[in-house]
């Protein structure tokens, strides 16, 4: 197809355990070992993509993984309480809490996935969601009630 690829690009000592390792290669530790950065992680199409994940974002039980070229955080766990829906396939670190200005619950979820791959913390008031299990989705990594 044209593609031209690297393999075999040497990793660097002490990298976090995880699924990253059998898809990712050139990975390092950087800004005093806060950052994981590999310089060719695996893509759809052949393809490969540069990539960096903060480690203070994926606390245990939590696993880093690469998810098309992106390196994400899973195995995160929920809170009890959090509604079911559509959301909870790409949305995890969920939380329910009560709303600053006592208008009832909200839904936090620390890593939503984007379009992109990347994950992104998100919220949303439940009060204007009439059936949160059956509305709630992850829309570009913002959570939404909607059909």
């Amino acid at each position: 197809d044209g593609a031209l690829i690297c393999i075999g690009v040497p990793s660097g000592p002490r990298l976090p355990a995880g699924n990253y390792l059998k898809s990712c290669e050139g990975c390092h530790l950087q800004e005093g070992d806060q950052l994981l950065s590999c310089s060719h992680c695996k893509a759809p199409g052949g393809l490969q993509r540069v990539s960096s994940y903060q480690l203070a974002l994926c606390p245990v039980p939590g696993r880093l993984e690469n998810w098309n070229g992106v390196l994400n955080c899973l195995g995160l766990l929920s809170g009890p309480a959090v509604p079911g829906g559509a959301f909870r396939e790409s949305c995890q670190g969920c939380r329910l809490e009560s709303s600053e200005t006592g208008q009832g619950q909200v839904l936090t979820c620390s890593h939503c996935r984007a379009a992109d791959g990347r994950q992104k913390p998100s919220s949303l008031a439940l009060a204007g969601c009439p059936d949160p299990a059956q509305m709630l989705q992850n829309r570009d990594g913002s959570l939404i009630c909607g059909q």
